[in-house]
């Protein structure tokens, strides 16, 4: 399967986890179960969730390239003049979670409708 859809699909897979188990801030696990986008899609991943984004595990196949991909797209949706200027892709992926995701304010339906529009551009990318 061609990368960027594997990205899209995960993001989209992503949306859904969180519009059934809920959203949250502050914490990638709530102690209702709720998601935020990087719980969301450590979940969508397969991956374990912890409450600290340090504690995502994020490595196993393709899981560095996937999560490239999905948060460029993100950042692209989110920011596109990059203003969060996050250095690397785990500075990128904390500036989305600390400065959008956990923003006062910000709603669920806003979180999984940029995840979609996120994955819309994976999936033009990916198709020839």
């Amino acid at each position: 399967m061609n990368a960027l859809i594997e990205a899209a699909q995960t993001l989209e897979k992503g949306a859904a986890i969180i519009e059934e188990r809920g959203w949250c801030q502050g914490t990638n696990l709530d102690w209702d179960n709720r998601v935020c986008v990087f719980g969301a899609l450590a979940l969508a991943m397969g991956k374990d969730v912890s409450d600290d984004y340090e504690g995502i595990n994020w490595t196993g196949r393709n899981s560095s390239e996937l999560t490239q991909m999905m948060v460029g797209s993100l950042l692209d949706v989110i920011d596109p003049p990059h203003r969060l200027n996050a250095v690397t892709d785990r500075e990128a992926a904390g500036s989305i979670s600390t400065h959008w995701n956990d923003i006062e304010g910000r709603t669920a339906i806003e979180v999984t409708t940029t995840m979609r529009s996120a994955a819309q551009r994976l999936y033009k990318k990916g198709t020839p």
